[in-house]
């Protein structure tokens, strides 16, 4: 049976390391800007599935396409170089200048790639505007209210606490913190739930 040893894996990864940390800016921006691409690929497409009533077990078989598409491809992913460029950076074969280079570059190449994505993904679903965005459209602003708006449940303890935010947190109708960005936020009790929304999503597709 073939196997890899933890010394052997801990090699690759340290050779891996020192490969992603000599390539140039393009090339990093080229890779990332392509990860994104492909990870908000996979993103929509496990969307879709959902959307039109498939099982969600469906759309999470689906969404590792992406990884496995930027795998292949050896494309560069911030995630991964979080986990390999440390591995890197103690063994001697990296620098911390290098390193952070990496990380800073990597991730601005998917963050560029996953936005322009989401763009033309948005006038694929809307008809460049034209027409609302439908239940793939109500899925994803669902989505991206639980993401952006879970934290403030966590209270002071939160990353979304509104003293560090500085946004309006209503709990009940109350006002418990003044906002600076102008978006009211509120939250009620239905049912032993938190249900919370953001005026700023309510803007269609």
């Amino acid at each position: 049976m073939d196997y890899v040893t933890p010394k052997d894996l801990i090699q690759e990864a340290v050779l891996s390391a020192k490969k992603k940390s000599a390539l140039s800016i393009g090339d990093m921006m080229i890779r990332g800007t392509l990860s994104g691409v492909f990870l908000g690929f996979a993103t929509s497409l496990a969307v879709v599935v959902t959307a039109q009533g498939m099982p969600p077990i469906v759309g999470a078989i689906l969404f590792p396409v992406g990884f496995v598409m930027l795998a292949l491809l050896g494309l560069e992913l911030a995630t991964g170089n979080f986990a390999l460029l440390p591995a890197g950076m103690a063994a001697g074969e990296v620098s911390f200048t290098e390193l952070l280079r990496n990380w800073g570059w990597v991730y601005f190449g998917n963050l560029v790639g996953s936005v322009f994505y989401a763009f033309l993904f948005y006038l694929t679903v809307t008809n460049f505007g034209a027409t609302s965005s439908g239940p793939v459209g109500d899925l994803l602003k669902t989505a991206a209210q639980k993401q952006t708006l879970a934290y403030l449940t966590l209270g002071s303890s939160g990353m979304g606490d509104g003293a560090r935010q500085g946004h309006t947190l209503q709990l009940d109708g109350h006002n418990r913190r003044s906002s600076r960005a102008g978006f009211p936020f509120h939250r009620r009790e239905s049912g032993g739930h938190v249900a919370a929304h953001h005026d700023f999503f309510r803007a269609r597709l």
